[in-house]
């Protein structure tokens, strides 16, 4: 598991493991980044990580296997990135370019830029839809979700959102888009077929992120200012996208990642410098914190 540490420009390894079949993180390493570290995502193979730093124009580049930095994409024309996607394929980088208004492309073989796609004010995060035909880029300022195609490197469409859309994910039967409105205090699900709204759901406030647990068809959601996770249920049924309970986590909380195998939750908390384990078995926060650098944010899980 790596947390982006925003307030001291590193990342945080952990390994996760189990001590009587609880959930533990144990820290293993903390890597350099650049100014600003803010969001991360995988390569598709799990083998590397990119680093978005949001206070300067760069991307730092983690070897997953050697645990150490690989390499640094830089571009100066990119005004604060933010959120990031590889490809199906792994062989590009689209970046979020939250000051400039664009979506930049990158190679990962040579850390080159490509091209860069024009969405509207402030794009903040990227999805790929699950066939890998549609990239969804979330446009804070405009209150919509850009629907791009990544052979054309052009928008072919917009999705209505709320006030400044932010986390977008797909349900694990991958009928729904699922965005949070960090603003309007909501959630939409969107049909991924046709792109028409199926609910609308108000959950606490300031809606940052997301992690759905495909085992228990669940959606997580951070609730930033009211320091809680909310949980909604995604089963196929009339009542999707009912809100069932929340769980307490510590202050300012921002990232979150899931174990791939659904056993646990990992919330990072920008004002605590703290990450707060849930164990998905027992729905149940852990009675101690676990601290990493300071502010963190982004999170990332293989």
């Amino acid at each position: 598991m790596l947390v982006a540490n925003s307030g001291d420009n590193t990342v945080s390894i952990f390994t996760a493991g189990k001590v009587h079949g609880n959930p533990l993180l144990r820290p293993t390493k903390v890597l350099p980044a650049g100014k600003g570290p803010s969001e991360i995502c995988l390569s598709p193979d799990g083998k590397r990580a990119y680093v978005s730093n949001a206070q300067e124009s760069s991307i730092t580049v983690l070897d997953l296997n050697s645990l150490s930095v690989a390499a640094t994409f830089e571009d100066k024309s990119m005004k604060r990135p933010d959120g990031c996607v590889v490809s199906p394929d792994g062989s590009k980088l689209y970046t979020a370019v939250a000051g400039g208004n664009t979506v930049s492309i990158f190679s990962t073989a040579d850390g080159k830029k490509t091209g860069e796609i024009k969405v509207g004010n402030e794009p903040r995060r990227l999805l790929f839809s699950r066939d890998g035909r549609r990239l969804y880029v979330a446009v804070g300022d405009e209150e919509f979700v850009s629907i791009v195609d990544p052979v054309k490197n052009a928008p072919v469409g917009k999705i209505r959102a709320g006030r400044d859309p932010r986390a977008l994910a797909l349900s694990p039967d991958g009928k729904f888009l699922l965005i949070s409105n960090v603003s309007s205090d909501t959630v939409e699900l969107v049909k991924s077929d046709t792109h028409e709204l199926e609910a609308y759901m108000g959950v606490p406030r300031s809606p940052q992120r997301f992690a759905v647990s495909p085992q228990k068809e669940l959606l997580f959601v951070i609730g930033r200012f009211d320091n809680v996770v909310a949980i909604l249920d995604l089963q196929d049924t009339k009542e999707v996208g009912r809100l069932l309970m929340t769980l307490p986590v510590g202050r300012g909380a921002w990232g979150m990642g899931i174990n791939p195998d659904g056993s646990a939750l990992y919330v990072g908390n920008t004002t605590d410098n703290t990450i707060t384990l849930i164990d998905l078995r027992l729905m149940k926060a852990s009675s101690f914190a676990i601290p990493t650098g300071k502010s963190p944010m982004g999170m990332a899980v293989r």
